[in-house]
């Protein structure tokens, strides 16, 4: 994703075209708890594993999209992929 998004940004900067990526990390979605046996389980290790201590919602995950949507925001910002995951890769 890092390398797509990079290139990309290289080769559509000079035509104005401003090129960025947001890689959410644990969600909750319908999709996630169907997926998940036994969630109460999985939602307990997910949320004691991230720093923020909790999973992500479909709105933090918004929230980073329209930072990049709104030009006055991130207009000299391309190339950049932004880890919406609480922390989760902060971690050592």
């Amino acid at each position: 994703m890092d390398g797509l998004t990079k290139g990309a940004a290289a080769e559509l900067g000079p035509k104005g075209i401003r090129v960025n990526a947001v890689s959410p990390g644990v969600i909750d979605t319908n999709l996630f708890t169907a997926a998940q046996l036994p969630s109460d389980w999985i939602k307990a290790s997910v949320t004691k594993s991230n720093p923020l201590g909790r999973i992500g919602t479909v709105e933090d995950v918004a929230h980073a999209v329209s930072f990049f949507a709104d030009g006055a925001k991130s207009g000299y910002v391309t190339g950049a992929n932004l880890l919406a995951d609480g922390g989760y890769n902060a971690r050592s």
